[in-house]
């Protein structure tokens, strides 16, 4: 009879260590998704021994076979236990792999390839679309035409009523130039793509602009261009791609017939840009009058 006992209770006991696993995720992989995006997908343990309180997320250069090799400026975000899939963003064209820990009461330094380490490199594509693409959006009739006359347009008045809501210097406001002869009757407007915003970059800040205006303004998605150029110029960006996102933030608004706004926008980059703000204020300025 104890002996039937001890055999019941060692089963039982089996059962319970069978049914546990290690704090170790399984069938970790990391691939390319679109644009800037990386995911990475992996299975959580069932009944984990001891408990997950949460994932650590590291990034490296390089594969990843001990814990030693891992350090604070790899990591890129911590997880809660029920998570099973991240997006990454990357800015640049290097291959990564991916090591996702989990911290438990107990200290846990367990790796295992392919398990919780990916053990194949993973990057963002550089995106096909090259110059033809914008070059036929530029070339691509506007429905929107313009009513400019070929006299001075006496809209100082504006775009000073402007100025004291926004915060723009008197200085820069007395600097614009609020006339162009060169603005022709019934001309349709054209999206302005600077040069440099013509071809794929090879990375950094620029291939953010890119994407930016390869996904929403070339595709007229105007309001969702605004808000990912904002986005952009709140960052610590590049001093050059900053002042041509704020012009493209300009036209997006322009295009939302966000007038005041656009005119506001323009102002900030006026001096960078002189001519072409130049025709963009008036543009604006002319609308919001016809509009008003």
């Amino acid at each position: 009879m104890k002996k039937s006992i001890c055999i019941f209770l060692c089963l039982i006991f089996s059962i319970c260590v069978f049914s546990q696993e290690r704090p170790v995720v399984k069938d970790i992989t990391a691939k390319y998704l679109e644009g800037t995006s990386i995911q990475i997908s992996w299975t959580n343990p069932q009944n984990p021994q001891p408990q997950i309180s949460f994932f650590k997320l590291y990034r490296t250069i390089k594969p990843i076979s001990t814990y030693k090799q891992l350090s604070d400026k790899d990591k890129i975000a911590d997880l809660s236990p029920n998570t099973n899939s991240y997006i990454d963003n990357l800015f640049d064209f290097k291959e990564y792999y991916y090591t996702l820990i989990a911290c438990t009461p107990e200290p846990n330094t367990l790796i295992f390839a392919s398990m919780n380490t990916t053990t194949s490199s993973v990057k963002i594509e550089p995106a096909k679309e090259n110059e033809q693409n914008f070059q036929s959006f530029k070339t691509k009739e506007q429905p929107r035409k313009t009513d400019l006359r070929e006299m001075p347009l006496p809209y100082l008045n504006i775009v000073e009523g402007i100025n004291q809501k926004s915060g723009i210097s008197e200085n820069a406001i007395n600097k614009l130039p609020l006339q162009d002869k060169n603005v022709k009757n019934d001309e349709y407007i054209h999206p302005y793509i600077f040069q440099e915003d013509l071809y794929t970059p090879d990375g950094g800040d620029d291939f953010i602009l890119f994407e930016i205006l390869k996904n929403y303004f070339i595709q007229e998605k105007y309001d969702q261009a605004f808000i990912s150029l904002q986005h952009l110029t709140k960052t610590n960006v590049d001093e050059k791609v900053l002042n041509r996102a704020i012009f493209y933030m300009g036209q997006s608004l322009y295009f939302c017939a966000n007038y005041e706004e656009a005119i506001t926008t323009f102002v900030k980059v006026a001096e960078i840009y002189p001519e072409l703000t130049k025709k963009w204020i008036i543009l604006s300025l002319d609308a919001l009058n016809l509009h008003n």
